[in-house]
């Protein structure tokens, strides 16, 4: 078996499943082996996926329309959906609730200072709040 190298970074497992960054998007893989499947095919850099307490959706930042955003999608594939538009210099996934009903973000949106980050929820559907 041919080993293929890349620059993996940022898993995320659940039960058999792996997600992982590599080439600026997210792949899957079984925790068992075997070939990776890509997930996205953003047109800018995807970071910090998370994949849900049901394993059954991954929470993610991409920079598709510039400054990070969080998106979240099936873990099986398919389209994603955009939960913020906070336009922010960071921002990043952090989690799920334990119930697996809303995304747990930090970001600096509404701050003074860039270092200053504060953490958000929001549902799918839904808008981020403190």
């Amino acid at each position: 078996m041919a080993h293929q190298s890349g620059y993996y970074s940022q898993p995320t497992i659940h039960g058999d499943t792996l997600v992982f960054v590599c080439e600026d998007d997210l792949w899957t893989v079984s925790t068992d082996g075997g070939i990776a499947r890509r997930l996205t095919t953003a047109r800018g850099p995807v970071q910090f996926p998370r994949l849900s307490p049901d394993g059954k959706r991954i929470a993610y930042a991409a920079r598709e329309d510039g400054p990070a955003e969080i998106y979240v999608m099936d873990a099986s594939g398919g389209p994603s959906e955009r939960l913020t538009h906070l336009g922010a210099m960071m921002t990043s996934t952090v989690g799920w609730t334990p119930n697996g009903k809303k995304v747990v973000l930090r970001s600096n949106a509404s701050q003074a200072f860039l270092g200053l980050q504060r953490l958000y929820e929001v549902a799918p559907g839904g808008h981020p709040k403190e």
